[in-house]
């Protein structure tokens, strides 16, 4: 049989080669760099040495009608999750704010092409921005970025708030978008009542119709029944009857207490015929 031995002969030589550090490229957080750093350089380079100054025109406004209540803060979350609410004018008035008809009316009254590009703005911001093209919707889609609108529930009041490159350029737009609305309002206004009234106007025809064909019915039925006046002839009837039954129950009292009291009288047979 074999045997077999270990021999220890020290530790081994170390073969390992020293690593050369990696360049100070491949050490950068890319990720931060592109999603907080590049983002945030830009935006400091546009807001300091590109964007223009903004002017702020601001205003708030509220929609009332006599028979109708503002929403509360109730309903407007309702909205939310798909419950309809009461619905007020002032919505109307937003939606008409922000609308293609505002720029319409902002075109014809404050020429708004030449107010959202003043000379001078920065090329970012005015219209026609560089991914917009010169027409009606790119003019409505630039409006967007200078005109916001937001409603308190808690007090029913609206606020609008329009933005320009020129102070005076803020409030005449503001103003001319407050006389939209208004106009807006009045239109709805006038359009209800003439509704009301042409309502109001068939109703009546429809009772004097209604009163008309009563009046043929009754004309016909005393032609019918040669009866002069219904009414009279009915309550002569009733007055006959009752007196008539008045009459057969005293008849009928007196000949059941003359049988009780004498049943051969000779009264009876006269009661009899009477009855």
């Amino acid at each position: 049989m074999s045997s077999s031995r270990l021999t220890y002969l020290g530790p081994l030589a170390s073969t390992d080669v020293a690593k050369e550090p990696e360049p100070w490229v491949k050490r950068l957080p890319v990720g931060f760099l592109l999603m907080v750093v590049v983002p945030t350089l830009i935006a400091g380079v546009y807001f300091l040495l590109i964007a223009s100054p903004r002017y702020v025109s601001e205003s708030q406004f509220i929609v009332r009608e006599a028979s109708r209540e503002q929403p509360s803060s109730l309903g407007i979350a309702l909205q939310g999750v798909g419950l309809a609410s009461a619905q007020t004018d002032a919505f109307a008035v937003h939606k008409y704010i922000t609308s293609r008809d505002a720029v319409d009316g902002l075109n014809a009254s404050v020429n708004l092409p030449s107010i959202l590009a003043r000379p001078g703005a920065d090329f970012i911001a005015r219209y026609p921005g560089p991914f917009e093209e010169r027409s009606r919707e790119g003019l409505y889609k630039a409006l967007q970025r200078f005109v916001f609108v937001g409603y308190d529930s808690a007090s029913g009041i609206s606020t609008l708030r329009v933005e320009a490159f020129n102070a005076e350029d803020a409030k005449r737009l503001n103003v001319a978008l407050l006389d939209g609305g208004e106009r807006l309002v009045n239109r709805l206004n006038a359009r209800a009542v003439e509704d009301a009234v042409r309502d109001a106007a068939a109703n009546k025809q429809l009772a004097r119709e209604r009163l008309d064909q009563a009046q043929r019915s009754i004309t016909a039925f005393r032609n019918e029944a040669r009866f002069v006046d219904p009414k009279l002839a009915a309550t002569e009837s009733s007055e006959l009857i009752g007196s008539l039954r008045a009459a057969l129950a005293n008849l009928m009292a007196e000949r059941s207490h003359i049988a009780a009291q004498a049943p051969q009288s000779p009264q009876l047979a006269a009661l009899d015929e009477r009855i």
